[in-house]
Formats: structure tokens, sequence, C-alpha cells
């Protein structure tokens, strides 16, 4: 009984945090998962893990919680990263693309921007 106990409580927590990733963009209205998301997901189950190989029950609570709040803060830095990037180049012709499911920053510079050759 305790096993599924815990296995609901799992499957029930990562569709929270799953469901609280999902943002909407304010540029072009696409929805997307934040990096704070899946920061927070990854810390959490790293710490969860970790815990558990080095302690009890009460080591992958904490774990997870450590490693949770770790990978938030380091997504909302990568989040805060691009939105700062985007908003220093609004209106000059510069584009700033997200590619590869959002493991890249594509910088398009128009020609009037960069050096003649």
């Amino acid at each position: 009984m305790k096993t599924s106990k815990k296995i609901l409580s799992s499957v029930a927590i990562v569709s929270l945090l799953g469901a609280s990733a999902c943002v909407t963009d304010p540029n072009t209205g696409e929805q997307k998962i934040s990096r704070t998301g899946i920061g927070a997901a990854l810390g959490g189950t790293l710490g969860y893990l970790l815990g558990g190989a080095i302690g009890g029950d009460a080591a992958r609570i904490i774990g997870a919680g450590i490693g949770g709040t770790a990978g938030a803060v380091i997504g909302d830095h990568f989040d805060d990263q691009i939105k700062e990037l985007d908003e220093q180049t609004a209106g000059s012709g510069v584009e700033v693309e997200e590619v590869g499911d959002q493991n890249a920053i594509l910088v398009r510079l128009p020609d009037g921007v960069t050096f003649a050759t």
C-alpha cells in the first residue's frame, strides 16, 4: 500500500511541475516549456536520486527540494538571458530565435549591422 501511495504522489508532483512549466511567449503567442520548469524538474529528480543514494527517505526529500530549487534558479537565469537579449535587440532588425527544442539561440543580423566584405 505504501508503494502505491509513493507512486501516486510522484505522478501527481511530476504532473504539477509539468503543468506549471508551460508558458506563452508574449511576442509570438507560442506555447513553450520554460527553462525554469525544466530546471526544477531535472534538479528535483537528480536531487531525489542522489539523496536516495546517500541516505534514506528524508535525504531523498531534502535532495529533491534542494535540487529542484537549484534547477529552477539556473533555468530562470537562462530564461532571463534570452528575454534580455530579445529586449536589447528590439527594433534593431536583429532577430533572436530559439532553435533545437530550446537548446540553442540563433541570432540573425541584418545586412546593415554586419561588416562590409
